[in-house]
């Protein structure tokens, strides 16, 4: 069997995808109606104490402002291990916002990514507690963002990520549909319906693909908010036609594509034209 090796620098993806991102921490910022009812216990604390645990460090909070999952007057939460990434350093006698969730051992855990944070950098965090225990919390909804990120044939997407307008998205909730388009920055969003299972999906033309083009979410509570992100790439092609000395066509010649020094890439078949065509 011939085959002819095609080494090209062919870009697939015209795009890119907006991380929102806690600087040298997570990968997400949650909106407070996103990290409030996805807690197991959220509340004001100041620190009173500070201890090693075998690896890991525990705070004993004085409880000032409870809100959610807090009974006691001191918790004591587990902060992660000591320089490692997220961990919390929490000083004695600062006080701070903190979101916590329920370790395996059933102990509570928090941390940078939980959303804990100072109390004085906590701002939109408090009000929205003070709302939801006051009962003046607005409804929630469903948010997300669209993005194209231009990808290479091997695979590593590139460039910086830039949003897709005019991208149709589509919510579903208990056989409810609602389709929604992104905006300039990409973005979508709307009123939920209440707590329960979202699925997400987005339809991209067919210029693009995705590797993951639905997904679902949850809302505990009807004054939840949930988001989700898409990144989408560019449906990329290489085509051509083998022919030989005489100007005829090549049928039945394997074309590999890949990019230089790569090893094994794409492989196709040229057809009775002579023609082939690679796709993503």
């Amino acid at each position: 069997m011939r085959t002819v090796l095609v080494s090209a620098a062919v870009v697939l993806g015209l795009g890119s995808s907006v991380a929102l991102g806690r600087q040298g921490c997570c990968e997400s910022v949650a909106a407070p109606c996103v990290s409030y009812w996805a807690a197991e216990a959220v509340f004001v604390g100041r620190v009173e104490a500070n201890r090693r645990v075998g690896t890991s460090r525990v705070v004993s909070f004085a409880v000032l402002e409870g809100f959610a999952g807090v009974r006691a007057s001191t918790i004591e939460v587990s902060t992660g291990t000591p320089g490692q990434r997220c961990s919390l350093s929490a000083a004695i006698g600062k006080e701070y916002f903190v979101y916590a969730d329920r370790s395996e051992g059933g102990g509570l855990t928090a941390s940078r990514c939980s959303g804990t944070r100072a109390v004085e950098d906590a701002g939109s965090d408090l009000a929205y507690a003070r709302e939801v225990k006051q009962g003046t919390a607005p409804a929630g909804y469903i948010s997300g963002r669209v993005l194209t990120a231009s990808r290479e044939l091997a695979g590593r997407t590139t460039g910086v990520p830039q949003p897709a307008e005019g991208i149709s998205v589509t919510v579903t909730r208990d056989g409810v549909t609602d389709i929604l388009t992104t905006d300039r920055a990409g973005d979508f969003r709307m009123a939920s319906h209440g707590s329960g299972a979202y699925r997400i999906s987005v339809s991209p033309p067919d210029r693009f693909y995705s590797d993951n083009a639905s997904t679902t979410v949850t809302l505990r509570d009807a004054r939840g908010c949930a988001a989700a992100a898409f990144t989408l790439h560019d449906n990329g092609k290489v085509a051509g036609r083998v022919v030989d000395a005489a100007g005829r066509p090549v049928a039945g010649l394997t074309i590999e594509l890949g990019p230089a020094g790569s090893g094994p890439g794409r492989r196709v078949v040229t057809d009775r034209a002579g023609r082939y065509l690679v796709a993503q």
